[in-house]
């Protein structure tokens, strides 16, 4: 049961870290392709929210239990975590953000190839290819209440079903 909690809490970090890469190579992307100011702008806005959001899910994460090992093994003396609200918080409020950068990313394409010269066809397939990240954002809506959820289990099966979907998430991103 210990090893299997500890597995999931660096799971969480490599998870963590891989999904904001992600979702930076995705606006890098589009920053490369807009040639609107505006545009540009609110890229960046969504850059340094998800760089902002990202580094404070982390540093909380590391910083929840004291000492770090008291995520996973309580019998190792005295050691003492947040409490489950603000973990719920945290969690819910990431991952909010986390929904609304992804539907940004996904939406963006859409609305800049609205009004380029090509056929409808080759314009939808373009706009269904650049917008593959909304699965992104039903998968963290999915999650988010199996991460919820976890702080009322012990047991080693409660992690499953977020662990499936925390990698799905950043495959199909």
């Amino acid at each position: 049961m210990r090893r299997s909690v500890q597995w999931f809490y660096f799971n969480i970090l490599a998870y963590s870290t891989a999904a904001v890469f992600v979702r930076l190579s995705i606006l890098a992307t589009l920053l490369r392709i807009v040639s609107s100011p505006g545009y540009k702008y609110s890229i960046y806005v969504a850059i340094a929210t998800i760089i902002a959001v990202a580094l404070q899910g982390i540093i909380f994460l590391l910083v929840q239990c004291k000492p770090i090992s008291w995520y996973w093994d309580r019998s190792t003396g005295s050691g003492s975590c947040v409490s489950s609200a603000a973990i719920r918080g945290n969690t819910i409020a990431t991952n909010f953000t986390a929904a609304v950068t992804d539907v940004y990313s996904a939406v963006l394409p859409i609305i800049l190839l609205w009004n380029v010269q090509m056929n409808w066809r080759s314009k939808f397939l373009v706009c269904i290819m650049l917008s593959l990240g909304a699965f992104a954002s039903v998968a963290i809506v999915v999650r988010l209440p199996a991460i919820v959820d976890l702080q009322d289990h012990q047991d080693s099966l409660s992690f499953r079903p977020a662990s499936f979907l925390a990698r799905l998430e950043v495959n199909v991103d």
